[in-house]
C-alpha cells in the first residue's frame, strides 16, 4: 500500500507491507524509499504514530542517502581518469588500436587496450564506428575495467581466504565473485562462498573483513556472539572496517551496467545484506553484538537502513 504523511513539514511517500510478523520496522532504502513492515492488525492511524514518532531518524537518513547519490562520483572512461582500486585510485590509460581488448596494472595506472574493430565490406575492410565515436569507446573501456575488477577481485578473495581458513581451521567448497546489487558476501549451507566485485574497490582491510566475516559462517552460520567472538580472534579491529563498510559502502558504486545483476541461489545462504549503493547504519556500539541482537548484518537485501520496534 503506498500512502504519504507530512513530517515535520516534508512530505514523504511510503510503502506499507503487512505480514505475519510480531515487529514494526522502518526502512529506508536508496530505490524503494520508506518501507513500513507491520503485523497484519496494525492500524493506519498506529503506522503513522510511529512514522512521526520516528521522523527526526527517517529525515536524517533520508537526507544522508540523497546527499551521498549527489555527491556520487561520475566515472569519465577515458585516457587520464581516475578510476578506484583498494582504496587508492589509478589513472586510465587507453590505447585504443590493440590486437585484442585487455586491461592489466603497471605501477600507479591502469592500462586498457581495446581491440580495433573492423568490417569488411565488398571492396575494403573499413573501421566500425566504435574506433571514432568517443561513447563506444567508453562503453568498451568500462566494460574492460569492469571484467579486470571482477578477475582482481577473485584473485585477491581467493589469496585472502587461504590465508585466513588455516587460522579457522574451515576450507570453502568453491568461492566466486559475483554482481550482487544488494549483497557484499553469502555463505551457503553447501559451503558455497560468494564476495561482491566491488570490495575490490574498498581498502584491503575491509575487503579483509568481508572475507573474515564469510568464512567465520562456515562455523557459525549466524550472527550469535559466539560468531562474532570468533570474527574478533581472527581480526581484532574487525569493527573498525566493518563500521568504514556501513558509513562508505554506497561509494563503492561505479554506476556500472557492463555486467547484469547475478541471480540469488537457490541453496540455504547465510548473507550479508547491505545494498553497496546505500548510506550505512551501524546500531551497534560494541564490537561484539550481545547474543541474539539484531545487527546490520541480520538486515533484509533490502533492508540497508532499519529501524525496529516490539509491539
Amino acid at each position: 500500500m503506498e500512502a504519504r504523511i507530512d513530517l515535520g513539514g516534508n512530505e514523504v511517500s511510503y510503502n506499507w507491507q503487512r505480514s505475519r510478523r510480531r515487529t514494526m520496522a522502518i526502512t529506508i532504502h536508496p530505490e524503494r524509499g520508506v518501507v513500513v513492515r507491520t503485523p497484519n492488525r496494525t492500524s493506519h492511524k498506529s503506522v503513522e504514530a510511529f512514522l512521526r514518532e520516528k521522523s527526526r531518524w527517517i529525515l536524517k537518513h533520508l537526507e544522508r542517502i540523497s546527499n551521498r547519490q549527489s555527491e556520487r562520483e561520475s566515472i569519465r572512461w577515458t585516457a587520464g581518469a581516475l578510476v578506484p582500486f583498494l582504496g587508492s585510485r589509478l589513472v586510465l590509460d587507453v590505447r585504443p588500436h590493440a590486437r585484442r581488448t585487455t586491461a592489466w596494472r603497471l605501477g600507479e595506472r591502469l592500462v586498457v587496450e581495446i581491440q580495433r574493430e573492423k568490417k569488411s565490406t565488398a571492396s575494403k575492410t573499413t573501421n566500425t564506428p566504435s574506433e571514432t565515436d568517443p561513447k563506444a569507446l567508453e562503453a568498451a573501456v568500462e566494460t574492460a575495467v569492469t571484467q579486470w575488477y571482477r578477475e582482481q577481485a577473485l584473485v585477491r578473495c581467493k589469496m585472502r581466504a587461504e590465508y585466513f581458513q588455516a587460522h579457522l581451521g574451515v576450507r570453502p567448497a568453491q568461492i566466486r565473485v559475483r554482481n550482487q546489487k544488494r549483497r557484499w558476501g553469502s555463505c551457503s549451507s553447501r559451503g558455497w562462498v560468494n564476495f561482491n566485485w566491488r570490495l575490490i574497490l574498498a581498502p584491503p582491510e575491509v575487503l579483509d573483513y568481508v572475507v573474515v566475516h564469510e568464512l567465520c559462517h562456515l562455523r557459525e552460520m549466524n550472527h550469535s556472539a559466539r560468531f562474532w567472538n570468533l570474527v574478533q580472534a581472527v581480526l581484532p579491529d574487525f569493527a573498525q572496517w566493518r563500521t568504514w563498510l556501513r558509513q562508505n559502502g554506497d561509494t563503492l558504486s561505479l554506476e556500472t551496467k557492463a555486467f547484469p545483476r547475478d541471480g540469488v541461489d537457490g541453496d540455504n545462504q547465510q548473507s550479508d545484506d547491505i545494498h553497496p549503493d546505500a548510506q550505512g547504519f551501524d546500531n551497534a556500539s560494541e564490537p561484539i553484538p550481545e547474543e541474539n541482537a539484531k545487527t546490520p548484518h541480520d538486515q533484509s537485501p533490502e533492508s540497508p537502513i532499519q529501524l525496529e520496534m516490539q509491539l
